[in-house]
């Protein structure tokens, strides 16, 4: 994983062992890996029994993560080069058991279709495991601080109102970490439309 080491190992075990979102056996589940990177998190997943797409706009990571399927030869894994935004296809929509969205929304320029669109990725009953940048304030605000590739940052609050306005319920959010991270879980009850006023993808599901 380079330059981030163990960050997979730790995000996982967040949603192990912190918000007890997932079990460590994740056998039968559809899981699909949003900003994979080079591929360290899908690893883990597939290695807790989990059938794996990864995506990533970056294509160079995807042929990496490739590589890596066909150098070990995993049958659980599957590596695409995607944007975010191409899951609007058909062929996407109710189809997973988990997304991990991990070291992505504040990569984004719209964070709100962003979670959306992860949303109509879901079956009903699915759960969206998010790990982004945030801030420490008990007020829902977005900071506007443009960092190379990051957009924004989000307190606790306002991850939690978004994920919410985009329709999940059950939603828990952590406390930001030492070091400016921030998770949360959110549940897909079922498909249910979403407030429309002002959204930029007025086709959005």
């Amino acid at each position: 994983q380079g330059q981030l080491g163990d960050h997979h190992i730790r995000v996982v075990a967040e949603f192990i062992d912190v918000f007890g979102a997932i079990s460590r056996s994740l056998e039968g589940l559809k899981v699909l890996d949003v900003g994979c990177w080079t591929g360290a998190t899908s690893l883990l997943l597939c290695a807790m029994g989990a059938q794996v797409l990864a995506i990533d706009e970056v294509k160079k990571y995807v042929d990496y993560v490739s590589y890596l399927k066909n150098a070990f030869s995993i049958r659980n894994l599957e590596a695409q080069h995607r944007s975010l935004y191409d899951l609007t296809a058909a062929e996407f929509q109710d189809r997973f058991d988990l997304v991990l969205f991990a070291g992505v929304l504040y990569h984004v320029t719209d964070p709100v279709v962003a979670l959306r669109i992860t949303f109509n990725n879901l079956r009903d009953g699915g759960k969206c495991l998010v790990e982004t940048t945030g801030f420490r304030r008990r007020r829902p605000v977005i900071s506007y601080a443009r960092r190379k590739w990051n957009w924004f940052d989000l307190s606790p609050a306002a991850l939690s109102q978004m994920m919410a306005d985009v329709g999940y319920t059950e939603i828990q959010v952590g406390q930001v970490t030492p070091d400016n991270r921030l998770y949360a879980v959110g549940r897909r009850a079922t498909h249910l439309d979403m407030r429309r006023d002002g959204l930029s993808i007025r086709n959005l599901r």
